[in-house]
Protein backbone atom coordinates (compact mmCIF):
# COMPACT_ATOMS: atom_id res chain seq x y z
CA UNK A 1 0.00 0.00 0.00
CA UNK A 2 2.88 2.33 0.80
CA UNK A 3 4.28 2.09 -2.74
CA UNK A 4 0.90 2.87 -4.27
CA UNK A 5 0.68 5.90 -2.01
CA UNK A 6 3.90 7.23 -3.45
CA UNK A 7 6.35 5.85 -0.87
CA UNK A 8 8.35 2.68 -0.60
CA UNK A 9 6.89 -0.15 1.42
CA UNK A 10 8.64 -2.97 3.28
CA UNK A 11 10.03 -5.69 1.05
CA UNK A 12 7.46 -8.45 0.79
CA UNK A 13 9.65 -11.44 1.45
CA UNK A 14 10.03 -13.83 4.39
CA UNK A 15 12.99 -11.85 5.73
CA UNK A 16 11.19 -8.51 5.79
CA UNK A 17 10.28 -8.72 9.48
CA UNK A 18 6.52 -8.88 8.83
CA UNK A 19 4.48 -11.91 9.84
CA UNK A 20 2.85 -14.01 7.13
CA UNK A 21 -0.60 -12.52 7.85
CA UNK A 22 0.63 -8.97 7.21
CA UNK A 23 2.49 -10.09 4.08
CA UNK A 24 -0.68 -11.70 2.79
CA UNK A 25 -2.70 -8.54 3.46
CA UNK A 26 -0.21 -6.34 1.61
CA UNK A 27 -0.13 -8.71 -1.35
CA UNK A 28 -3.92 -8.78 -1.45
CA UNK A 29 -4.16 -4.97 -1.46
CA UNK A 30 -1.67 -4.60 -4.29
CA UNK A 31 -3.24 -7.43 -6.29
CA UNK A 32 -6.66 -5.81 -5.94
CA UNK A 33 -5.50 -2.54 -7.49
CA UNK A 34 -3.56 -4.45 -10.14
CA UNK A 35 -6.74 -6.31 -11.06
CA UNK A 36 -8.62 -3.02 -11.41
CA UNK A 37 -6.02 -1.82 -13.92
CA UNK A 38 -5.98 -5.15 -15.72
CA UNK A 39 -9.71 -4.89 -16.38
CA UNK A 40 -9.49 -1.31 -17.63
CA UNK A 41 -8.58 0.17 -20.98
CA UNK A 42 -4.94 0.15 -19.82
CA UNK A 43 -4.77 -3.67 -19.95
CA UNK A 44 -2.61 -3.67 -23.10
CA UNK A 45 -0.90 -0.29 -23.32
CA UNK A 46 1.07 1.97 -21.01
CA UNK A 47 0.47 5.71 -20.63
CA UNK A 48 2.36 7.61 -23.28
CA UNK A 49 2.55 11.15 -21.91
CA UNK A 50 2.10 13.22 -18.75
CA UNK A 51 -1.61 13.70 -19.38
CA UNK A 52 -2.22 9.96 -19.54
CA UNK A 53 -0.04 9.40 -16.47
CA UNK A 54 -2.20 11.91 -14.61
CA UNK A 55 -5.37 10.11 -15.70
CA UNK A 56 -4.02 6.74 -14.59
CA UNK A 57 -2.86 8.26 -11.29
CA UNK A 58 -6.33 9.76 -10.76
CA UNK A 59 -7.94 6.35 -11.27
CA UNK A 60 -5.60 4.83 -8.70
CA UNK A 61 -6.34 7.60 -6.20
CA UNK A 62 -10.08 6.99 -6.53
CA UNK A 63 -9.65 3.25 -5.93
CA UNK A 64 -7.42 3.77 -2.89
CA UNK A 65 -9.73 6.36 -1.32
CA UNK A 66 -12.77 4.15 -1.88
CA UNK A 67 -10.95 1.34 -0.08
CA UNK A 68 -10.11 3.65 2.84
CA UNK A 69 -13.70 4.84 3.13
CA UNK A 70 -14.93 1.25 3.37
CA UNK A 71 -12.23 0.38 5.89
CA UNK A 72 -12.93 3.37 8.15
CA UNK A 73 -16.72 3.17 8.26
CA UNK A 74 -17.73 4.01 11.81
CA UNK A 75 -20.40 1.34 12.13
CA UNK A 76 -17.95 -1.36 11.05
CA UNK A 77 -15.20 -0.46 13.56
CA UNK A 78 -15.00 -0.96 17.33
CA UNK A 79 -15.96 2.08 19.37
CA UNK A 80 -12.88 1.84 21.59
CA UNK A 81 -9.73 3.32 20.12
CA UNK A 82 -6.76 0.94 19.90
CA UNK A 83 -3.22 1.16 18.62
CA UNK A 84 -4.08 -0.84 15.53
CA UNK A 85 -6.04 2.13 14.17
CA UNK A 86 -2.87 4.09 13.44
CA UNK A 87 -0.62 1.20 12.43
CA UNK A 88 -1.31 1.66 8.66
CA UNK A 89 -0.31 5.33 8.85
CA UNK A 90 2.79 4.56 10.91
CA UNK A 91 3.70 1.86 8.39
CA UNK A 92 3.40 4.35 5.52
CA UNK A 93 5.63 6.84 7.33
CA UNK A 94 8.28 4.36 8.41
CA UNK A 95 8.44 2.61 5.06
CA UNK A 96 9.62 5.76 3.27
CA UNK A 97 13.19 4.90 4.20
CA UNK A 98 12.91 1.29 3.07
CA UNK A 99 13.41 0.19 -0.53
CA UNK A 100 11.08 -2.55 -1.68
CA UNK A 101 10.92 -5.02 -4.52
CA UNK A 102 8.65 -2.78 -6.56
CA UNK A 103 11.05 0.17 -6.57
CA UNK A 104 13.96 -2.12 -7.36
CA UNK A 105 12.24 -3.24 -10.56
CA UNK A 106 12.89 0.16 -12.13
CA UNK A 107 16.34 1.04 -10.79
CA UNK A 108 19.23 1.37 -13.21
CA UNK A 109 22.42 -0.42 -12.28
CA UNK A 110 24.17 2.94 -11.99
CA UNK A 111 27.81 3.82 -12.40
CA UNK A 112 30.31 2.53 -9.86
CA UNK A 113 33.74 4.17 -10.22
CA UNK A 114 36.66 1.78 -10.07
CA UNK A 115 39.51 4.15 -11.05
CA UNK A 116 40.27 4.86 -7.42
CA UNK A 117 44.06 4.57 -7.44
CA UNK A 118 47.05 5.41 -9.61
CA UNK A 119 47.34 1.84 -10.89
CA UNK A 120 43.79 1.68 -12.31
CA UNK A 121 43.50 5.26 -13.56
CA UNK A 122 45.57 4.70 -16.77
CA UNK A 123 43.44 1.69 -17.70
CA UNK A 124 40.27 3.73 -17.14
CA UNK A 125 41.54 6.60 -19.31
CA UNK A 126 42.53 4.14 -22.04
CA UNK A 127 39.02 2.64 -21.95
CA UNK A 128 37.41 6.09 -22.27
CA UNK A 129 39.58 6.92 -25.30
CA UNK A 130 38.86 3.56 -26.94
CA UNK A 131 35.09 3.71 -26.44
CA UNK A 132 34.41 7.38 -27.20
CA UNK A 133 37.16 8.28 -29.67
CA UNK A 134 37.58 5.07 -31.66
CA UNK A 135 34.61 2.71 -31.28
CA UNK A 136 31.88 5.36 -31.25
CA UNK A 137 32.88 7.05 -34.57
CA UNK A 138 33.10 3.63 -36.25
CA UNK A 139 29.71 2.57 -34.90
CA UNK A 140 28.11 5.87 -35.86
CA UNK A 141 29.43 5.49 -39.41
CA UNK A 142 27.95 2.00 -39.59
CA UNK A 143 24.56 3.26 -38.40
CA UNK A 144 24.46 6.18 -40.84
CA UNK A 145 25.57 4.06 -43.83
CA UNK A 146 23.12 1.29 -42.94
CA UNK A 147 20.25 3.76 -42.58
CA UNK A 148 21.04 5.26 -45.98
CA UNK A 149 21.10 1.91 -47.79
CA UNK A 150 17.89 0.82 -46.04
CA UNK A 151 16.03 3.98 -47.10
CA UNK A 152 17.26 3.64 -50.68
CA UNK A 153 16.17 -0.01 -50.73
CA UNK A 154 12.70 0.79 -49.40
CA UNK A 155 12.17 3.58 -51.94
CA UNK A 156 13.26 1.22 -54.72
CA UNK A 157 10.86 -1.51 -53.54
CA UNK A 158 7.90 0.90 -53.46
CA UNK A 159 8.66 2.43 -56.85
CA UNK A 160 9.94 -0.45 -58.96
CA UNK A 161 8.61 -3.75 -57.54
CA UNK A 162 4.99 -4.13 -58.58
CA UNK A 163 4.38 -7.69 -57.32
CA UNK A 164 3.09 -7.35 -53.70
CA UNK A 165 4.55 -10.69 -52.58
CA UNK A 166 8.01 -9.92 -53.95
CA UNK A 167 7.85 -6.39 -52.57
CA UNK A 168 7.03 -7.59 -49.07
CA UNK A 169 9.75 -10.25 -49.20
CA UNK A 170 12.29 -7.62 -50.24
CA UNK A 171 11.16 -5.22 -47.53
CA UNK A 172 11.30 -7.86 -44.81
CA UNK A 173 14.89 -8.62 -45.76
CA UNK A 174 15.67 -4.93 -45.57
CA UNK A 175 14.13 -4.78 -42.07
CA UNK A 176 16.29 -7.64 -40.86
CA UNK A 177 19.33 -5.97 -42.44
CA UNK A 178 18.50 -2.68 -40.74
CA UNK A 179 18.14 -4.39 -37.35
CA UNK A 180 21.52 -6.06 -37.92
CA UNK A 181 22.96 -2.59 -38.55
CA UNK A 182 21.72 -1.42 -35.15
CA UNK A 183 23.16 -4.50 -33.45
CA UNK A 184 26.50 -3.90 -35.19
CA UNK A 185 26.40 -0.28 -33.97
CA UNK A 186 26.45 -1.63 -30.40
CA UNK A 187 29.04 -4.36 -31.12
CA UNK A 188 26.17 -6.65 -30.20
CA UNK A 189 26.64 -10.33 -29.41
CA UNK A 190 23.19 -11.97 -29.60
CA UNK A 191 22.76 -15.69 -29.02
CA UNK A 192 19.44 -17.32 -29.95
CA UNK A 193 18.36 -20.57 -28.33
CA UNK A 194 15.50 -22.89 -29.18
CA UNK A 195 13.38 -23.36 -32.27
CA UNK A 196 13.29 -20.37 -34.60
CA UNK A 197 9.76 -18.91 -35.03
CA UNK A 198 7.68 -20.02 -38.00
CA UNK A 199 4.86 -18.07 -39.63
CA UNK A 200 1.55 -19.71 -38.62
CA UNK A 201 -1.97 -18.44 -37.92
CA UNK A 202 -3.42 -18.07 -34.43
CA UNK A 203 -0.19 -17.49 -32.54
CA UNK A 204 1.26 -14.62 -30.53
CA UNK A 205 4.77 -14.13 -29.12
CA UNK A 206 5.21 -12.55 -25.67
CA UNK A 207 8.50 -11.42 -24.13
CA UNK A 208 9.84 -9.60 -21.10
CA UNK A 209 10.67 -5.95 -21.78
CA UNK A 210 13.87 -4.08 -20.93
CA UNK A 211 14.41 -1.56 -23.71
CA UNK A 212 12.77 -0.39 -26.92
CA UNK A 213 15.62 -2.16 -28.71
CA UNK A 214 14.21 -5.54 -27.62
CA UNK A 215 12.25 -5.24 -30.86
CA UNK A 216 15.46 -4.79 -32.88
CA UNK A 217 17.08 -7.84 -31.30
CA UNK A 218 14.08 -10.06 -32.04
CA UNK A 219 13.43 -8.63 -35.52
CA UNK A 220 17.01 -9.40 -36.53
CA UNK A 221 16.28 -13.11 -36.22
CA UNK A 222 12.65 -13.15 -37.41
CA UNK A 223 10.17 -10.50 -38.56
CA UNK A 224 7.23 -9.77 -36.28
CA UNK A 225 4.30 -7.39 -36.31
CA UNK A 226 4.20 -5.19 -33.24
CA UNK A 227 1.58 -3.21 -31.31
CA UNK A 228 2.31 0.44 -30.56
CA UNK A 229 1.23 4.05 -30.43
CA UNK A 230 0.85 6.10 -33.59
CA UNK A 231 3.25 9.06 -33.51
CA UNK A 232 3.41 12.26 -35.56
CA UNK A 233 6.50 13.77 -37.18
CA UNK A 234 9.65 11.83 -38.04
CA UNK A 235 8.70 8.77 -35.99
CA UNK A 236 5.30 8.77 -37.66
CA UNK A 237 7.05 8.78 -41.03
CA UNK A 238 9.01 5.68 -40.05
CA UNK A 239 5.82 3.98 -38.86
CA UNK A 240 3.95 4.84 -42.04
CA UNK A 241 6.61 4.02 -44.63
CA UNK A 242 9.47 2.05 -43.05
CA UNK A 243 7.51 -0.33 -40.81
CA UNK A 244 4.39 -0.62 -42.94
CA UNK A 245 5.69 -3.84 -44.49
CA UNK A 246 5.46 -5.54 -41.07
CA UNK A 247 1.70 -5.03 -40.73
CA UNK A 248 2.02 -3.40 -37.30
CA UNK A 249 -1.02 -2.34 -35.28
CA UNK A 250 -0.86 1.38 -34.50
CA UNK A 251 -3.43 3.08 -32.32
CA UNK A 252 -4.11 6.56 -30.97
CA UNK A 253 -3.46 6.68 -27.21
CA UNK A 254 -5.61 9.81 -26.87
CA UNK A 255 -8.67 7.82 -27.86
CA UNK A 256 -9.91 5.54 -25.07
CA UNK A 257 -12.16 3.78 -27.60
CA UNK A 258 -9.11 3.02 -29.74
CA UNK A 259 -7.36 1.46 -26.73
CA UNK A 260 -10.39 -0.65 -25.93
CA UNK A 261 -10.55 -1.90 -29.52
CA UNK A 262 -6.92 -3.02 -29.49
CA UNK A 263 -7.76 -6.52 -28.23
CA UNK A 264 -10.23 -7.03 -31.09
CA UNK A 265 -7.63 -5.86 -33.62
CA UNK A 266 -5.13 -8.31 -32.17
CA UNK A 267 -7.60 -11.19 -32.43
CA UNK A 268 -8.30 -10.37 -36.08
CA UNK A 269 -4.58 -10.10 -36.80
CA UNK A 270 -3.58 -13.44 -35.27
CA UNK A 271 -6.37 -15.27 -37.11
CA UNK A 272 -5.16 -13.97 -40.48
CA UNK A 273 -2.64 -16.47 -41.85
CA UNK A 274 -1.27 -13.88 -44.29
CA UNK A 275 -0.06 -11.67 -41.42
CA UNK A 276 3.26 -11.90 -39.61
CA UNK A 277 3.24 -13.28 -36.05
CA UNK A 278 2.39 -10.67 -33.46
CA UNK A 279 4.95 -9.65 -30.82
CA UNK A 280 3.65 -8.23 -27.52
CA UNK A 281 5.42 -7.09 -24.35
CA UNK A 282 2.72 -7.77 -21.74
CA UNK A 283 4.58 -6.05 -18.89
CA UNK A 284 3.55 -2.80 -20.56
CA UNK A 285 6.68 -0.95 -19.44
CA UNK A 286 10.46 -1.36 -19.41
CA UNK A 287 11.86 -3.26 -16.42
CA UNK A 288 15.55 -3.42 -15.48
CA UNK A 289 16.10 -7.06 -16.55
CA UNK A 290 16.53 -8.22 -12.96
CA UNK A 291 12.81 -8.55 -12.25
CA UNK A 292 9.73 -9.67 -14.14
CA UNK A 293 6.55 -7.75 -13.21
CA UNK A 294 2.90 -8.62 -13.78
CA UNK A 295 1.81 -9.50 -17.33
CA UNK A 296 -1.30 -7.77 -18.65
CA UNK A 297 -3.88 -10.42 -19.45
CA UNK A 298 -5.14 -8.87 -22.71
CA UNK A 299 -2.78 -10.93 -24.87
CA UNK A 300 -3.87 -14.14 -23.11
CA UNK A 301 -7.63 -13.74 -23.64
CA UNK A 302 -7.74 -14.00 -27.43
CA UNK A 303 -7.50 -17.80 -27.62
CA UNK A 304 -4.21 -17.90 -29.55
CA UNK A 305 -1.22 -20.14 -28.90
CA UNK A 306 1.28 -18.18 -26.83
CA UNK A 307 5.00 -18.50 -27.59
CA UNK A 308 7.07 -17.27 -24.60
CA UNK A 309 10.36 -15.49 -25.38
CA UNK A 310 12.90 -14.87 -22.61
CA UNK A 311 15.48 -12.09 -23.03
CA UNK A 312 18.47 -11.74 -20.72
CA UNK A 313 21.23 -9.11 -21.00
CA UNK A 314 24.74 -9.38 -19.62
CA UNK A 315 25.19 -6.22 -17.55
CA UNK A 316 28.96 -6.59 -17.29
CA UNK A 317 29.40 -4.91 -20.66
CA UNK A 318 26.45 -2.49 -20.69
CA UNK A 319 23.15 -1.66 -19.00
CA UNK A 320 20.44 -1.84 -21.68
CA UNK A 321 17.59 -0.79 -19.36
CA UNK A 322 15.81 2.28 -20.69
CA UNK A 323 14.44 4.46 -17.92
CA UNK A 324 12.43 6.89 -20.03
CA UNK A 325 11.95 9.23 -17.05
CA UNK A 326 15.68 9.81 -16.77
CA UNK A 327 16.94 9.24 -20.33
CA UNK A 328 15.74 10.50 -23.66
CA UNK A 329 15.74 8.08 -26.58
CA UNK A 330 18.86 9.68 -28.24
CA UNK A 331 20.70 9.53 -24.91
CA UNK A 332 19.77 5.87 -24.47
CA UNK A 333 21.04 5.05 -27.97
CA UNK A 334 24.24 7.02 -27.31
CA UNK A 335 24.86 5.06 -24.10
CA UNK A 336 24.56 1.76 -25.95
CA UNK A 337 26.82 2.93 -28.77
CA UNK A 338 29.52 4.03 -26.31
CA UNK A 339 29.38 0.86 -24.20
CA UNK A 340 31.80 -1.99 -24.64
CA UNK A 341 29.16 -4.28 -26.16
CA UNK A 342 25.56 -5.42 -25.84
CA UNK A 343 25.60 -9.11 -24.95
CA UNK A 344 22.23 -10.83 -24.92
CA UNK A 345 20.67 -14.30 -24.84
CA UNK A 346 17.24 -15.01 -26.34
CA UNK A 347 15.34 -18.22 -25.61
CA UNK A 348 12.33 -19.32 -27.66
CA UNK A 349 10.40 -21.48 -25.20
CA UNK A 350 7.79 -24.17 -25.78
CA UNK A 351 4.42 -22.80 -27.02
CA UNK A 352 1.65 -22.73 -24.44
CA UNK A 353 -2.13 -22.95 -24.70
CA UNK A 354 -4.78 -22.04 -22.16
CA UNK A 355 -5.82 -25.05 -20.11
CA UNK A 356 -9.46 -25.97 -19.36
CA UNK A 357 -10.85 -23.97 -16.42
CA UNK A 358 -7.74 -21.77 -16.45
CA UNK A 359 -8.41 -18.03 -16.27
CA UNK A 360 -6.54 -15.55 -18.44
CA UNK A 361 -4.78 -14.21 -15.34
CA UNK A 362 -3.62 -17.69 -14.32
CA UNK A 363 -2.46 -18.34 -17.87
CA UNK A 364 -0.45 -15.12 -17.96
CA UNK A 365 1.13 -15.89 -14.58
CA UNK A 366 2.15 -19.35 -15.76
CA UNK A 367 3.81 -17.97 -18.89
CA UNK A 368 5.48 -15.20 -16.88
CA UNK A 369 6.98 -17.75 -14.51
CA UNK A 370 8.40 -19.70 -17.46
CA UNK A 371 10.10 -16.59 -18.82
CA UNK A 372 11.39 -15.47 -15.41
CA UNK A 373 12.81 -18.89 -14.60
CA UNK A 374 14.57 -19.24 -17.95
CA UNK A 375 16.08 -15.74 -17.93
CA UNK A 376 17.00 -15.87 -14.24
CA UNK A 377 14.70 -12.99 -13.33
CA UNK A 378 12.99 -12.41 -9.97
CA UNK A 379 9.28 -13.09 -10.45
CA UNK A 380 7.22 -10.44 -8.63
CA UNK A 381 3.44 -9.83 -8.72
CA UNK A 382 3.52 -6.02 -8.90
CA UNK A 383 1.81 -4.11 -11.68
CA UNK A 384 4.36 -2.01 -13.56
CA UNK A 385 1.81 0.75 -14.13
CA UNK A 386 1.96 1.62 -10.43
CA UNK A 387 5.25 3.42 -11.11
CA UNK A 388 3.17 6.13 -12.81
CA UNK A 389 1.27 6.83 -9.59
CA UNK A 390 2.26 10.00 -7.74
CA UNK A 391 -0.15 11.14 -5.00
CA UNK A 392 -1.52 14.65 -5.38
CA UNK A 393 -2.05 17.14 -2.55
CA UNK A 394 -5.79 16.54 -2.85
CA UNK A 395 -5.25 12.81 -2.34
CA UNK A 396 -3.08 13.33 0.77
CA UNK A 397 -5.62 15.72 2.29
CA UNK A 398 -8.49 13.35 1.51
CA UNK A 399 -6.71 10.48 3.27
CA UNK A 400 -6.25 12.68 6.34
CA UNK A 401 -9.88 13.77 6.25
CA UNK A 402 -11.19 10.20 6.03
CA UNK A 403 -9.09 9.02 8.97
CA UNK A 404 -9.85 12.10 11.09
CA UNK A 405 -13.59 11.92 10.45
CA UNK A 406 -13.66 8.26 11.46
CA UNK A 407 -11.89 9.01 14.77
CA UNK A 408 -14.09 12.03 15.55
CA UNK A 409 -17.28 10.12 14.74
CA UNK A 410 -16.28 7.19 16.93
CA UNK A 411 -15.35 9.34 19.92
CA UNK A 412 -18.57 11.36 19.63
CA UNK A 413 -20.48 8.12 20.23
CA UNK A 414 -18.48 7.14 23.30
CA UNK A 415 -19.33 7.92 26.92
CA UNK A 416 -16.63 10.19 28.29
CA UNK A 417 -17.08 8.71 31.77
CA UNK A 418 -16.32 5.26 30.40
CA UNK A 419 -13.24 6.65 28.70
CA UNK A 420 -12.08 8.17 32.00
CA UNK A 421 -12.44 4.80 33.73
CA UNK A 422 -10.28 3.19 31.03
CA UNK A 423 -7.40 5.43 32.08
CA UNK A 424 -7.28 4.04 35.65
CA UNK A 425 -5.39 1.00 34.43
CA UNK A 426 -2.99 2.56 31.98
CA UNK A 427 -2.29 6.00 33.45
CA UNK A 428 -0.88 5.84 37.04
CA UNK A 429 1.16 9.02 37.04
CA UNK A 430 1.21 10.84 40.44
CA UNK A 431 -0.66 13.84 39.03
CA UNK A 432 -3.42 11.68 37.60
CA UNK A 433 -3.73 9.61 40.80
CA UNK A 434 -3.84 12.72 43.00
CA UNK A 435 -6.58 14.20 40.84
CA UNK A 436 -8.62 10.99 41.25
CA UNK A 437 -7.94 10.78 45.05
CA UNK A 438 -6.03 7.51 44.73
CA UNK A 439 -3.03 6.71 46.91
CA UNK A 440 0.26 6.70 45.04
CA UNK A 441 1.84 3.24 44.88
CA UNK A 442 5.11 2.76 46.70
Amino acid sequence: FGTMAGVASPSLNPNSGLDEKKLSQLRTIRSAFAAELNDSSWSLVAPGDRKEESELSRQLEVKILQGMQEKHKVNSMPKVFNLGDVVPLLSDAGSVIVQDEFSNCFLSSGYHPWNWNIYLLPAWILGIILRYCILFPIRLSILIAGSFFTMVGLVYSYKFISDPAKRQKSQLRLMQFYCSVFVAAWSGVIRYHGTRPVKRPNQVFVANHTTVFDIVILQQNFCFSIVGQKHPGTLGFFQEYVLSCLGCLWFDRKSSKDREQTAQKIKEHVNDETKLPLLIFPEGTCVNNSYCVMFKKGAFEIGATVHPVAIKYNKIFSDPFWNSREQSFPRHLFNLMTSWAVVCDVWYLQPQTRQPNETAEEFSNRVKKMIADKAGLINVPWDGYLKYFKPSERFVEERRRIFASSIVSRYSQMNLAEMEEDFTVTDISPDRLKKRNVASPK
